[in-house]
């Protein structure tokens, strides 16, 4: 929520949550809600746990080069794929019929172009959060989560620390800390989208 109010706050653009309580949402539930939106960006905020207490810092995860070729041929595989694309996103392919080589490369393209704009987001993000001295495991990391493969926006995951370690769960609890961070998702939204 912190993130939400301080958006809405210092930038002229529209927020959407995919969910205001503590409830469990499905994965595709919320890329949904993303896709019908016409999001611009999705950013998905965790808190993430080890066995190991010691583990602990911020870090913003988005689709690898090996996950984008396999959802991009997973996509062009389906019978219906339409569904997977917003209405902003790639018009008049219809995969339904067969695809054509322009189709398959205009999928292809769609989730570059996502990818590309994910992964420079995700600097951003980085750099601005390192800006504050805010400890970073790996802090840019690679990974196939299901939020992270829409060819329709540029997507980030981000784990803000670990519940299972003591500083990072101080962090979560204080205001002050939300604030801070929440202001650097700001920054890093003004950087890439104005």
């Amino acid at each position: 929520a912190a993130v939400k109010e301080s958006l809405m706050r210092n930038t002229d653009f529209k927020v959407i949550l995919t969910r205001n309580e503590d409830v469990f949402l499905s994965l595709e539930d919320r890329i949904t809600i993303a896709t019908q939106s016409g999001a611009d960006l999705f950013i998905s905020i965790h808190v993430d746990a080890s066995k190991y207490s010691s583990t602990r810092g911020i870090s913003v995860y988005t689709l690898s080069e090996r996950g984008l070729d396999r959802e991009a041929e997973k996509v062009a595989r389906l019978e219906n794929s339409l569904s997977v694309f917003s209405k902003k996103g790639l018009k008049g392919v219809n995969l339904k019929k067969g695809r054509n080589l322009i189709d398959h490369h205009n999928i292809n393209e769609a989730f570059r172009k996502a990818r590309d704009s994910s992964f420079e987001f995700a600097e951003i993000l980085v750099d601005k959060v390192s800006e504050r001295s805010q400890k970073l495991t790996r802090p840019h990391r690679y990974a196939g989560f299901a939020v992270l493969k829409s060819p329709n926006y540029p997507s980030v995951l981000v784990e803000l620390g670990f519940i299972t370690n003591d500083n990072d769960r101080q962090n979560f609890n204080n205001r002050n800390w939300q604030s801070s961070i929440a202001n650097k998702f700001v920054e890093a939204v003004n950087k890439n989208y104005k």
